[in-house]
């Protein structure tokens, strides 16, 4: 019975993938409420092979005009769970429009990749890799054929979590012991300034609270020449810990101009900041995911705060994972994306779960205009990136997994998933 489900499994994902294929070389939509002229359909972009495990990226994609670039990255781990510290790797991946497979892929051996940025002539990849006294940033330019024009590495930032490009500079940030840590660079790469961080983050800690950065997550390039971070931080004193989200803005020179933090009510709530998204008037949209300690249950949550960082309005839902991102659009909606879980029985294996895709569109006061929910993609499927499209559609990528025959977490499938939606969130082509 278990090897005809797994048959049966297969053919179905087969067909599933011909006809997504088919349609994504289609240039309608096929629907009445929605825009003409944009192809919709599933590609299944990227595989690993072997006992590679996706990790979650990427975190970023970009439509090239005649092709889809982003980041894919894996784990090589000896066993699960394992005390023992796994290996990494990544690549730039670009499909084009009517392909399936990856058809150009830039390989970064022994790399935990974490940030992909779009440049004028090219692409930025930041990240870390081990080092021979511990992990070291590292940085790489991309040209547009995928070859690698310069890289650096920084022992002095074992982790580079994010960047921002400004008009001949880059701004690099990551996470270094708890603190924040900001290197200016010219396009070369060469450092023109360093600066660290760590109360900034706060400015209200009571006496014997301390603060440490746990991850440095996203920073921005403001329209006064300014730069705005966010972060994942801790607060903590002799008797608890509690994990928030934070904002920091600095002049170009390196120099603070105001910090906020935000903590939750509850001392069971874990805040994970996600991304940090940009308005012209100045206002920021912040994605982060809410977990409850205590329920074991999860939140995306999408917060509106003004150019001083004060909080305008709040979106959240429920979700399977922390794993949301969002997009904002010029006139200030954005369109968000999330996983949510939906129980169910695999025979055969240990998983009772299935997870569905949810892509929503709220207008600039956080109210929703519509909501899409795609089930039966993958056995479990979550976005870790969102972005539109040059015409208008809407571009969901991250990584799937099918426990499918499985009996355990090592024996599951995985690999990246690329899902484009017409401008109202519609994919005929997905059930």
């Amino acid at each position: 019975m278990k090897k005809m489900t797994a048959i049966i499994v297969a053919i179905i994902m087969v067909l599933l993938f011909i006809a997504c294929s088919s349609s994504n070389s289609s240039s309608s939509s096929g629907n009445n409420d929605g825009p003409t002229g944009i192809a919709t359909g599933l590609i299944r972009a990227f595989v690993p092979s072997g006992s590679d495990i996706v990790s979650p990226l990427p975190d970023r994609i970009f439509d090239t005009g005649d092709a889809y670039v982003f980041l894919t990255g894996a784990e090589q781990c000896s066993q699960l769970p394992s005390d023992n510290p796994c290996t990494g790797s990544a690549s730039l991946v670009r499909v084009q429009m009517s392909s399936t497979v990856a058809t150009t892929r830039t390989d970064f051996p022994d790399f935990f990749a974490f940030h992909l940025e779009r440049l004028s002539n090219g692409y930025l990849v930041t990240g870390e890799r081990p080092g021979a006294s511990g992990p070291e940033g590292y940085t790489a330019l991309i040209s547009e054929n995928g070859t690698v024009q310069s890289e650096t590495y920084i022992d002095s930032l074992p982790a580079i979590s994010a960047a921002s490009s400004g008009s001949d500079n880059l701004l690099l940030f990551g996470d270094d012991e708890g603190t924040a840590r900001f290197i200016f660079t010219g396009m070369d790469l060469s450092i023109q300034w360093q600066r660290t961080y760590q109360n900034e983050w706060d400015p209200v800690l009571a006496e014997g609270e301390t603060l440490a950065i746990r991850s440095a997550v996203d920073v921005v390039d403001d329209s006064d020449a300014s730069y705005v971070a966010l972060a994942s931080v801790v607060k903590s004193n002799s008797i608890k810990l509690i994990r928030g989200i934070a904002l920091l803005r600095i002049e170009p020179a390196g120099s603070v101009v105001w910090a906020r933090a935000f903590y939750p009510a509850e001392e069971n709530l874990v805040w994970q900041a996600k991304r940090l998204l940009l308005k012209p008037d100045g206002t920021m949209l912040i994605v982060y995911g809410m977990d409850d300690l205590t329920t074991d249950s999860h939140a995306a949550v999408f917060l509106m705060v003004d150019a001083e960082g004060d909080p305008i309005w709040n979106f959240s839902t429920s979700a399977s994972s922390n794993r949301c991102n969002a997009v904002m659009l010029s006139d200030g909606s954005s369109v968000i994306a999330w996983p949510t879980w939906r129980t169910g029985q695999l025979e055969g294996t240990a998983w009772d779960f299935y997870i569905d895709l949810n892509v929503a569109k709220l207008d600039a006061q956080g109210n929703m205009l519509w909501q899409r929910k795609f089930t039966d993609l993958f056995d479990a499927i979550e976005p870790t990136a969102i972005s539109i499209s040059n015409d208008g559609g809407i571009l969901v990528v991250g990584y799937y997994r099918g426990f499918e025959g499985t009996a355990t977490a090592q024996d599951d499938s995985r690999g990246v998933y690329l899902l484009k939606l017409d401008a109202n969130g519609n994919c005929p082509d997905c059930s």
